[in-house]
């Protein structure tokens, strides 16, 4: 929808509003409503979304402990709170972890589709719209999540989302562990 739509809205094609996550060690982490862990594919079948691509983004040489560790030191920055649909979203998250595990982000056309959408006329008309959705979602919210509170996350950022856009394209980032022991990573998109 996203990309039959998008050029006579914003007058310039996207192909997606993209939901993203990494794959790796068997696990899917992405950020809705704080940091979330899942096993690999529950992400999918949970919110009945394929992955449109999955990409390969390199090789790591992290453990799955220093991932961890690493999750916990920035989960102060991707929290219930902090989640901001043009600023602070999944696709930051995917870029931030994905930059730690690889030392390089996940595509720029992804991290960068706030600003695209934005910069256009259309774009810059639903702005106001988009925003006082999100203050609004907040608002009732309440109280946050734990950033690492188990499997069950936080819905409201994924509404939000999904109201924007029923044709959320999911892509996935793959990445091998090393060369003698393969892995994934992968940011859905």
């Amino acid at each position: 929808m996203a990309t039959s739509m998008s050029q006579a809205i914003l007058g310039r094609r996207i192909d997606g509003i993209w939901h993203t996550g990494i794959l790796i060690f068997d696990r899917e982490y992405y950020f809705g409503g704080g940091i979330q862990v899942s096993p690999m594919g529950a992400f999918s079948m949970s919110n009945q979304l394929q992955p449109t691509q999955i990409l390969d983004m390199g090789t790591t040489t992290k453990t799955q402990a220093e991932l961890g560790a690493y999750l916990r030191s920035i989960n102060h920055l991707f929290t219930q709170q902090t989640y901001n649909l043009i600023s602070n979203n999944c696709n930051n998250f995917a870029d931030n972890v994905c930059r730690f595990l690889t030392g390089h982000g996940i595509p720029e056309h992804i991290v960068d589709l706030p600003r695209i959408v934005f910069s256009t006329p259309g774009g810059a008309m639903l702005r106001p719209m988009i925003e006082g959705m999100q203050n609004n979602i907040a608002q009732q919210n309440g109280a946050g999540l734990d950033p690492f509170g188990g499997s069950s996350a936080s819905n409201n950022s994924r509404s939000l989302e999904l109201a924007l856009s029923d044709s959320i394209q999911s892509v996935g980032m793959n990445m091998a562990r090393n060369a003698s022991q393969p892995g994934q990573l992968t940011p859905d998109i």
